[in-house]
């Protein structure tokens, strides 16, 4: 044995039992990456247990969890719907108001809209449908200029009126806000 061995077992002797001392000087002593005891009593393992890493990854699932649930991602997808339908319906009710003051009556199709060039193209719903378009008198025609009422309406996925599905603009006030289903409650008079 070295100088330094006889060192670390004096060490020993002062602060472990008899069966300790003589494991850990072993080890120590054994062991031929180590240059001396104060290198084998410093050396750190690196790394992270599998407990240690499961109650991390369980930690992280339970703040996702609440996370998600603070933010409720499918309303947030429904109001984002219902701000596009909102804006559709303005720029289409923009468009009628600009084609009936060049025509005095408004179009019986939103698809004359387009052929007038006061809409580039037809604004669909989030489902990808038509809006809704009511007129009065039903029977009226954009060649005979009769059309005096109009409606245009979509369906809210999150309305924020208690009873109100729809988003409706009507000409007659010039208004757009929420009604209550069925669409008869969004009719141009």
């Amino acid at each position: 044995m070295r100088i330094e061995d006889y060192t670390i077992l004096i060490f020993f002797e002062k602060t472990f039992t008899k069966d300790q001392e003589y494991n850990i000087v072993f080890s120590c002593l054994d062991n031929i990456y180590l240059s001396s005891y104060h290198e084998c009593v410093t050396k750190k393992s690196y790394g992270f247990t599998l407990i240690e890493l499961l109650v991390v990854i369980a930690v992280l699932g339970i703040l996702a969890a609440g996370v998600l649930t603070a933010i409720n991602p499918m309303k947030r997808i429904g109001q984002a719907d219902d701000s596009r339908i909102k804006s559709d319906v303005g720029q289409i009710a923009q468009a009628l108001q600009a084609y009936y003051t060049t025509n005095q009556s408004y179009p019986a199709a939103i698809a004359d809209l387009i052929t007038s060039g006061d809409l580039k193209t037809e604004p669909k719903t989030p489902a990808e449908t038509s809006y809704t378009y009511g007129k009065e008198p039903t029977t009226c025609t954009t060649e005979a200029k009769n059309c005096q009422e109009v409606t245009v309406s979509a369906v809210l996925a999150q309305p924020t009126v208690s009873g109100a599905v729809l988003w409706c603009w009507r000409s007659l006030i010039n208004k757009a806000d929420e009604t209550a289903a069925p669409p008869d409650n969004c009719n141009p008079l």
